[in-house]
């Protein structure tokens, strides 16, 4: 007599290796996340950073888009960005800081301006502005005119 069915042992190890396959991918998942997180959050950091220093040095301190490849400013904020005082060279940079790989990013601001500047006063020159980094989840990082960061 020939059975059709499965042996209680043969049924848990399917159901050890379906769990342990979605264990790694639950990890890989979460990885992202907090990768997205940490970069938010370093960008909220970096953005009060930029404030206190520009009141310390009693001068406009920028945070800027920048390719840390070739050494220039970009569009992109998700390959880096770069703190600066004055005009842009590689002379006046505070700080840099290497861009993730899934990243979306979307910078709000006036048209023309793709950076952020702080005056002495901890004001920012001309505007208010946002940065929206999503992935699986949305991470907003919100600067208004008076200086004051928000996540």
């Amino acid at each position: 007599m020939k059975k059709n069915a499965f042996t209680l042992f043969e049924m848990l190890l399917a159901l050890f290796l379906v769990g342990l396959a979605s264990s790694f991918s639950v990890t890989f998942i979460d990885n992202k996340h907090h990768q997205l997180k940490t970069y938010a959050s370093s960008f909220y950091h970096a953005f009060r950073l930029a404030r206190v220093e520009s009141i310390v040095l009693g001068e406009p301190v920028s945070v800027a888009p920048y390719n840390g490849d070739t050494a220039e400013l970009s569009s992109d904020w998700c390959k880096g960005w770069v703190m600066f005082t004055g005009p842009f060279s590689t002379n006046t940079i505070l700080q840099t800081h290497p861009g993730v790989n899934s990243c979306n990013a979307r910078w709000r601001s006036f048209p023309s301006r793709r950076y952020l500047t702080f005056l002495p006063l901890g004001m920012t020159k001309y505007q208010n502005a946002s940065l929206t980094l999503q992935g699986q989840q949305l991470y907003k990082v919100y600067v208004s005119q008076t200086g004051r960061v928000r996540m």
